[in-house]
């Protein structure tokens, strides 16, 4: 015989996005955040300065193009989807 319980678990989901650079909020579409922010996460190697530090941030469309703006070697597309 088996005897079920009820089991409750907690999910961790993302509430809000808000640019670090700018510190306006990502604004969430109804199905979900969708691709309209950049985020980053590095964790940095011995002997950088910020030994064994993990940094993330996330910035917004307009943040990300004002950035990649001021890179003297543009970032590579690696694929352009159609929608």
């Amino acid at each position: 015989m088996k005897i079920a319980k009820l089991v409750t678990t907690q999910k961790e989901e993302t509430d809000k996005v808000i640019c670090n650079k700018c510190g306006r909020e990502i604004h969430k579409h109804p199905i979900g955040y969708l691709d309209t922010f950049f985020s980053a996460q590095k964790t940095w190697s011995y002997g950088t300065g910020y030994d064994g530090e993990t940094h993330s941030f996330d910035i917004c469309a307009e943040c990300y193009a004002e950035l990649i703006s001021q890179f003297k070697i543009p970032p590579t597309i690696v694929e352009r989807i159609e929608f």
